[in-house]
């Protein structure tokens, strides 16, 4: 349900001499992009690997304590390194990358077990809503959101992550996927997807310039509050409930 609200992707695992055998072949996706990671021992508490995405091949380094990592993944074609963390529950791994001060999160799977079902595998049926629902045709179509950052110093790095997604007439949300750049003064690469399109199981309407999101969760269906939304010059901002500010541009 938040999902369409930006992210990127990543990896991990652990050993037999902490109780925890990680090592095995994982399944991840990001932003539509299958990703791929496989882990064997290095020796007591130390793990290596290769995780690879459509792009991009990086070289994994760890150590774990119990069933918390800690580690490196290193992509040589870029020169450019990660700070990894990862928790092994069960049979996935939630794992972060911590890239210049900007964390993601990727949730990946023990390939040879089944995966927890998602929110939208448990119900994609679409939800009713609310009656007299109405649909803003000023929200209607396509928008993209981007997300920029860079060292500061000397341009020593930089990640920019661009997200599409539609708000369509009869209340759907489309998923239209997006590209993600990243460098140093080094090297530098990219990678993109085409999105999931029409997103399972999730519908939007507004009302005096609340946005909303139904979705079936769990067998249950849920309204959320986004905020409000203000839209001037091919410009969307929704500022939540907290005080957090999300900008959009017509595309």
């Amino acid at each position: 349900m938040k999902s369409f609200l930006p992210l990127f992707f990543t990896l991990f695992s652990l050993t037999v001499a902490f109780g925890q055998d990680f090592s095995g072949h994982y399944t991840g996706t990001y932003n539509g992009d299958n990703v791929n990671m496989t882990i064997e021992s290095a020796g007591p508490g130390h793990w290596s690997g290769l995780i690879t995405d459509s792009q991009q091949e990086y070289k994994v380094t760890a150590s774990n304590q119990g069933s918390n990592l800690t580690g490196t993944a290193t992509c040589e074609s870029l020169g450019i390194s990660f700070d990894l963390t990862g928790q092994l529950k069960g049979n996935t791994l939630d794992v972060k990358m911590n890239f210049l001060g900007v964390e993601m999160l990727v949730l990946f799977t023990k390939a040879g077990k089944t995966a927890p079902a998602t929110a939208a595998a448990r119900s994609s049926a679409m939800p009713e809503l609310p009656a007299g629902a109405r649909h803003d045709p000023a929200l209607v179509g396509k928008w993209m959101h981007q997300e920029n950052y860079n060292s500061g110093v000397g341009m020593d790095g930089y990640y920019s992550n661009n997200t599409y997604l539609a708000f369509n007439a009869d209340g759907t949300l489309s998923d239209y996927g997006g590209e993600t750049m990243m460098g140093s003064n080094t090297g530098s690469g990219q990678s993109s997807n085409a999105g999931m399109g029409v997103i399972p199981g999730v519908k939007w309407y507004s009302d005096k310039n609340s946005l909303y999101l139904v979705a079936n969760e769990k067998g249950k269906t849920e309204t959320v509050r986004l905020g409000r939304y203000y839209i001037e010059n091919g410009a969307l901002l929704i500022t939540a409930d907290n005080g957090t500010k999300v900008l959009y541009c017509e595309k």
